[in-house]
């Protein structure tokens, strides 16, 4: 690594989890270590690498990190949010201490080994051609096919809209 000093890892102090509010819906936890710039540089890009990290709001001045839970989220459920949380700081942590510029892409499976903790990528393959039910919109022809003649003994042809339908005449 090409720094004057040796990385350290930052952690969750997950015993200083507290509510923001009593009863309220937002909490704080701190991390321990230093945050230096390569580190929050480091946390801001692995946050938008996922949905799941996008609760979290950092407060460098501070040292800590706040995040909101929903009405529906019991103990278990801020107990999972708090595991991604520990997630985000894992991943910030390595992708910090990668010699080099941090704001290079960032591929979790070329550069980290796999743990089953990374994002999952999904891809969608379509078959074309496109399907008979999918319709296409065309532009209408300027000139179209004259309607086929009628059958013998059948109605003359009318120039009149169908019955029922309505037309604007000007």
């Amino acid at each position: 690594m090409s720094t004057d000093h040796e990385f350290r890892a930052i952690a969750v102090d997950e015993e200083s989890l507290t509510s923001w509010e009593p009863g309220g819906l937002e909490y704080v936890v701190r991390l321990t270590g230093t945050l230096d710039d390569r580190w929050v540089e480091s946390f801001v890009l692995t946050r938008r690498r996922s949905a799941r990290f996008s609760r979290f709001h950092l407060n460098r001045a501070r040292g800590r990190v706040s995040f909101l839970c929903r009405d529906s989220d019991d103990p278990a459920g801020l107990t999972a949010v708090v595991e991604n949380l520990k997630l985000l700081v894992t991943q910030t942590n390595r992708r910090a201490s990668i010699p080099g510029p941090v704001s290079e892409p960032y591929d979790g499976d070329a550069t980290l080994p796999m743990d089953g903790s990374e994002d999952e990528t999904i891809e969608l393959k379509l078959p074309l051609p496109l399907a008979p039910s999918i319709a296409v919109a065309r532009e209408p022809e300027e000139n179209p096919a004259p309607a086929p003649a009628p059958a013998p003994g059948g109605p003359a042809p009318s120039h009149e809209p169908p019955a029922g339908s309505s037309s604007a005449t000007t």
